[in-house]
């Protein structure tokens, strides 16, 4: 008997996107008209078309569907969306803060991430880049190019500042800001800079994704003090660790004066890199869906009291959560809300 496919929600004209991994980062970067955050695409779509290039039972679907395990990205779901008997939901809430209200359980992309006793949570790590293309063979032991690949506003300002590149031109080294459209090519990179804040700032909701990429790339990395980071870091040949410019000057100073740290911090990343492979993560995907995803969603449809617990318990959450909001907003804790 085939198994129920498992249904991936996009809310976009599904004739318009890639129908295979290939043609993925193609479209991607060309693409109008789409989202301008990309994870909705990185966790949705590429997760279908692996899935669906391993043989797995799934579909595309562009509205919510009325029945089975339904898997999208948080900011794909409004709040009214909710389960129903015959239907499972799964949100991807990966960066995102706040979980949906009514999803039976959360992908978190931080290893041990947990978002309190009213939601259920499971973690999987983030695909490498895409289409990557590694740093070029033919650099050698070249080191002069320090690169970040983002958003640009997830980069602390003293990192963009006229100031931090003239100190690293005095280095003999210069700094590249990655558009999103070259994310993929680290071929003339060296070595990748990527701290958030300035100071030891404790980022809760971030993955290792930056330092994922830097391994499969073949680059050293200077990254800030995050939980993502530290959540998969077993050496300190994974990474160094910095927390201000001067701090970030003096790790890239580290490399650029001692070539065998950079061989043993490459060597050791690529090591790291297979257990954070598209194919390892699709792994974990096929083994998440059938060991914890397709038995929780049987359990639900059968068990009509424990639906009735979870509404309860959601409803109480929520109104809890009402209150830290509006007690937040009439302090002036939140603000633009």
């Amino acid at each position: 008997m085939a198994r129920e496919p498992i249904r991936f929600l996009l809310p976009e004209p599904l004739d318009q996107l890639p129908t295979d991994i290939d043609g993925y980062w193609d479209w991607q970067i060309s693409a109008k008209n789409v989202s301008p955050w990309w994870g909705r695409y990185h966790w949705v779509l590429q997760t279908y078309l692996r899935l669906k290039a391993a043989g797995y039972p799934c579909e595309l679907c562009r509205d919510v569907p009325a029945e089975g395990v339904v898997v999208t990205h948080r900011d794909c779901l409004s709040a009214s969306v909710r389960p129903t008997p015959n239907r499972f939901i799964v949100a991807l809430l990966v960066d995102r803060l706040l979980p949906h209200p009514y999803a039976q359980l959360h992908i978190v992309h931080r290893q041990g991430q947990s978002l309190g006793p009213a939601w259920s949570a499971e973690y999987l790590p983030p695909r490498p880049q895409v289409s990557l293309l590694p740093r070029a063979l033919n650099r050698g032991d070249r080191f002069e190019t320090v690169g970040f690949f983002g958003y640009e506003q997830n980069l602390a300002a003293p990192f963009v500042t006229p100031e931090f590149r003239r100190e690293l031109h005095a280095r003999g080294l210069h700094f590249v800001l990655r558009s999103p459209a070259e994310w993929n090519d680290f071929r003339d990179v060296d070595a990748v800079l990527a701290i958030r804040s300035v100071g030891r700032v404790d980022v809760q909701t971030k993955s290792a994704i930056k330092l994922i990429n830097a391994w499969h790339a073949g680059v050293p990395a200077v990254l800030g003090r995050e939980r993502g980071f530290h959540s998969v870091r077993q050496s300190d040949l994974d990474y160094l660790e910095a927390t201000t410019p001067q701090e970030a000057l003096s790790q890239l100073g580290r490399l650029a004066e001692d070539r065998d740290l950079r061989q043993e911090m490459v060597a050791n990343g690529y090591r790291r890199a297979g257990a954070f492979s598209a194919e390892a993560t699709t792994t974990r995907w096929i083994e998440l869906l059938d060991t914890v995803v397709r038995p929780m969603r049987e359990q639900w449809r059968m068990d009509g009291a424990a639906r009735l617990r979870f509404q309860v318990r959601r409803e109480m959450a929520r109104a809890a959560t009402g209150l830290v909001r509006r007690a937040a907003m009439y302090g002036g804790w939140i603000t633009g809300v």
